[in-house]
């Protein structure tokens, strides 16, 4: 019983600095002697020290640390949870990310602001006093096409308002393998990173003009919206080892973050490969779908794993996926240019070939 009041009380201190009650760090020997201690915990202990941190007020990072890592290995190794939030704690924590916008009528105006350390990056919180206006297409995206919007930046007020709309996380174990290392972003550069993907997916979807009412659910004519609508309680990046996918349950939708620094995804298409930041966008509507409706594959024409749907009509994550890139092809105008539009067609007919049952020849 000491042990685990122990363990409880170091717990609240950690809670008490991530929540800004103090600014004491956890010296070397600290730490050690915590993880110590979490290493003599039965699995019963353990949940009662989450638990605790679950019911604290502050919304404790442990407690929010448990209920993101349940998903993945990590629900399998549950002192990691603790661990993590102990070596967060620490460390001096740094900014993760930073962009810098240029602005032609300053030299090298930069606009730099700080995003939180994982395991809690939703700054809804830390803007909750800020009033945001509904969105609107025509004030938020001037852009004439998608080429014009990646070669952007976005901006400061964008960032706030994405980070408002939804609860983007960050597994730790991006920072820890360098993939969340500092970057800027200069309009009209070939600069990417994670972050910088993940956003521009966000503003992509706020600014395709469709002409016509989603497919799956009419009511909405925009991606962005139609997403901040079905509530999600996450949008979880994570490095994705071997036979681990993207994918979505629950009101939950964790995300491979793996390539996304890739320089490609500053194109919608890239113009030397066949894939680029859109593909981002109808992944995440695929798992979008599965979050919000907890409808999964039904079917499978190999002895396996269910992983198509039987047709259209089932409305599943693949009828949404086809429906959307028959809309992005027919029915956005001129903001796609030819080949962008040739490269999702082909997505298009070989979704229709291989993810249906019904429609195999």
């Amino acid at each position: 019983m000491k042990k685990i009041i122990f363990v409880i009380l170091s717990l609240l201190v950690v809670v008490m600095f991530l929540a800004g009650c103090t600014e004491k760090q956890l010296t070397e020997e600290e730490q050690q002697t915590l993880e110590s201690e979490l290493e003599k915990l039965s699995p019963e202990e353990l949940n009662a020290v989450i638990e605790e941190g679950e019911s604290e007020e502050s919304k404790a990072l442990a407690g929010q640390a448990y209920k993101k890592f349940t998903y993945k290995s990590f629900k399998y190794k549950p002192k990691t949870v603790l661990k993590t939030a102990y070596r967060v704690k620490a460390k001096k924590i740094e900014p993760l990310f930073r962009f810098k916008e240029y602005s032609s009528n300053t030299d090298a105006q930069q606009l730099i602001y700080t995003l939180k350390p994982p395991l809690s990056l939703s700054l809804v919180e830390r803007y909750e006093n800020v009033i945001f206006p509904d969105f609107s297409r025509e004030e938020f995206c001037p852009f004439a096409t998608a080429a014009e919007l990646m070669a952007s930046c976005p901006s400061i007020e964008e960032v706030k308002q994405i980070r408002k709309d939804f609860n983007i996380m960050f597994e730790s174990e991006l920072e820890e393998n360098r993939f969340m290392e500092l970057e800027e972003c200069t309009n009209g550069g070939d600069e990417s990173s994670i972050m910088l993907s993940v956003y521009n997916t966000f503003r992509l979807m706020k600014c395709i003009p469709f002409d016509i009412n989603l497919t799956w659910s009419p009511e909405y004519d925009n991606l962005y919206n139609w997403t901040k609508s079905r509530n999600l309680e996450q949008i979880n990046y994570f490095w994705a080892g071997e036979n681990e996918f993207s994918h979505g349950s629950g009101g939950s939708v964790f995300m491979k973050a793996n390539q996304l620094n890739h320089s490609i995804y500053r194109h919608a298409v890239d113009p030397e490969a066949p894939v680029g930041l859109i593909h981002s966008v109808t992944t995440l509507m695929h798992e979008v779908r599965h979050a919000e409706a907890n409808i999964f594959h039904n079917c499978d024409i190999n002895i396996g794993s269910q992983s198509m749907d039987t047709n259209l009509e089932y409305g599943g994550a693949w009828a949404v996926h086809y429906q959307l890139w028959s809309l992005l092809v027919d029915h956005t105008g001129t903001f796609f240019s030819d080949y962008e539009k040739e490269k999702m067609a082909e997505s298009a007919a070989q979704l229709y070939r291989f993810r249906f049952c019904d429609y195999q020849e």
